[in-house]
């Protein structure tokens, strides 16, 4: 696979946090079994349900996806920034690349750069289309 900036990139499986309820070992083996092939872990929805630091602590993923509803409104919502503030910390400790999902507005864009999220995708850059874009703020 070829990277936005020609760099050679992993592949990468990306799993709905979901998907983590109920841990179990056989699922467990599974995620290890990608990893050693070298394949990358992405899980999707973080804080879309509970028990969200478990998993990150259990799997301890490549990337997570902050679910939207933790991103849309950080701007104006400190309880949000505090939950958004707590889970990058577990992430840098981790090593874990954040991602943000659900960003519509540049408030929210502005203060998620702030607290040192470099990535996202919403609205805010496009519509979901069937053909790639490349798009710079």
């Amino acid at each position: 696979m070829i990277g936005p900036v020609g760099r050679i990139c992993r592949p990468c499986i990306e799993v709905s946090e979901h998907e983590f309820v109920g841990l179990s070992e056989s699922f467990s083996a599974r995620i290890q079994w990608l990893r050693d092939a070298g394949i990358l872990i992405a899980i999707d929805d973080v804080c879309g349900v509970p028990g969200a630091l478990d998993t990150l602590v259990a799997y301890e993923p490549d990337i997570v996806k902050i679910d939207r509803r933790v991103v849309h409104g950080v701007s104006t919502d400190s309880m949000k920034e505090r939950l958004l503030g707590r889970l990058l910390k577990i992430a840098e400790v981790l090593g874990t690349r954040v991602i943000a999902e659900g960003v519509e507005h540049e408030a929210d864009c502005h203060r998620l750069r702030e607290m040192g999220i470099a990535e996202g995708q919403g609205f805010l850059w496009s519509r979901p289309t069937i053909q790639p874009h490349t798009y710079s703020r």
